[in-house]
């Protein structure tokens, strides 16, 4: 039922879709406010929806890897993409701790964002090359750079960035799967 990689992919990052606006209808001062989408891993009202959608993303990512048995060019990047939403969604659940813990999740989110912006240029520049996919991509790249700035600068800008990059990544990496 699940077994194609196309509607693997599809199922993991459209659950992470509809989960960042669950969590935002719950409690949304976390995204106007400071921190990122991080805050909603961290919170009890919100915690589950969060990991159902970082959870579903980075599983259904390994799996769809797993159906590329002879395409190392999308097998490889979709298991790392899985890796790294499954090490983002471990790192959120301690990362208000301490100052360690909240740096290790820190790098994590980077390493998810700077791959999702490699991987999706890689995506609409050589994979599968098109006008809308290769705006998707600066579309990511665009939310990469919200969150830069949102690192450097006081800014209440980070889960927009976060957000955008995410909803942007998705739909380009929905759209340009194939199923095999």
């Amino acid at each position: 039922m699940f077994g194609n990689a196309k509607t693997l992919v599809l199922i993991g990052h459209a659950t992470l879709l509809l989960a960042l606006p669950v969590c935002y209808l719950i409690v949304p001062h976390y995204f106007n406010g400071s921190g990122g989408l991080s805050n909603y891993g961290a919170d009890v009202r919100t915690v589950v929806p969060f990991t159902l959608g970082f959870g579903a993303a980075g599983i259904c990512s390994i799996m769809a890897a797993r159906c590329y048995k002879k395409r190392e060019s999308l097998r490889k990047p979709l298991l790392l993409l899985g890796i790294l939403y499954i090490v983002v969604l471990v790192s959120t659940y301690p990362y208000q701790l301490n100052d360690f813990l909240d740096t290790i999740h820190k790098i994590a989110g980077l390493l998810l964002l700077v791959f999702q912006a490699a991987f999706g240029l890689w995506l609409a520049f050589v994979y599968k090359r098109s006008v809308i996919h290769i705006l998707l991509a600066g579309t990511v790249l665009f939310g990469l750079w919200i969150v830069a700035v949102a690192f450097l600068t006081p800014s209440e800008l980070l889960s927009h960035g976060q957000a955008l990059a995410a909803f942007a990544f998705a739909t380009l990496l929905i759209s340009v799967i194939p199923s095999e």
